[in-house]
């Protein structure tokens, strides 16, 4: 169990790597791109999903919603490229 959970925090990881270079691609391209706001909204996470070290929730739901957004965004985001 732990060890699922230490790859799903890589995989996040790299997610948020992926996302954060095709942020920087598109906004070289078509800084005014719709998707843009929506992509830095999930870099910056928001705080009723990881609020510091000790703050965060505990809704599996609101983890995994999280998650799809973010796996979304790289998608699209790639596309785009």
């Amino acid at each position: 169990m732990r060890l699922k959970n230490l790859r799903d925090g890589m995989q996040d990881y790299e997610y948020f790597v992926m996302l954060k270079k095709n942020v920087a691609a598109l906004e070289s391209k078509n800084p005014n791109h719709p998707l843009l706001p929506k992509a830095r909204k999930v870099l910056a996470i928001d705080d009723d999903v990881l609020g510091g070290e000790t703050r965060y929730t505990k809704d599996p739901e609101r983890l995994l919603a999280f998650r799809q957004e973010l796996i979304r965004l790289v998608m699209e985001t790639g596309k785009l490229q």
